[in-house]
């Protein structure tokens, strides 16, 4: 038998340490039960973020258990705009085709904000719409760079 440290590593195996050199024995049984051991063990993934609704069943169906719940009010709100950061981060990341998948991800939380603040799209359309006549659009990338007083 002999010290074999990135055995005892991968499967967690702890020595003994003191102020002394330490020293773990481990011989093929001890290592095939650890690898018994170790395709048993359940990994979890932490998220702890907004999901679209249909994440849990879509993981259920890949045979995965997911842990969720509910939120609501400005715990909902908060997640959502999380989420908003979140999916503009991947859409400033993103390039080419997948671009139009980001974009089409902000659309989403976009619109679970207007249902939290109890905005039907046609609404939001109205009041975008209202202000581009008044304001215009973003489509010819003005950048304003200072305003003089004089």
């Amino acid at each position: 038998m002999t010290f074999r440290p990135e055995v005892s590593e991968q499967y967690g195996l702890l020595a003994k340490n003191t102020n002394e050199a330490f020293s773990y024995a481990i011989d093929q049984q001890d290592i095939a039960q650890a690898q018994r051991v170790d395709k048993c063990k359940t990994h979890s993934v932490i998220h702890n973020k907004l999901v679209r609704d249909r994440i849990p069943d879509i993981i259920t169906a890949a045979r995965k258990r997911p842990v969720s719940r509910i939120v609501t009010g400005d715990e909902l709100l908060d997640a959502l705009l999380a989420k908003l950061h979140e999916e503009g981060e991947e859409f400033r990341q993103a390039v080419g085709a997948d671009r139009a998948e980001e974009l089409a991800d902000l659309f989403e939380v976009i619109r679970g904000l207007a249902h939290h603040l109890r905005l039907d799209m046609d609404q939001l359309t109205e009041i975008a719409n209202n202000k581009r006549s008044q304001r215009g659009g973003f489509e010819q990338g003005v950048w304003l760079e200072t305003v003089d007083n004089p």
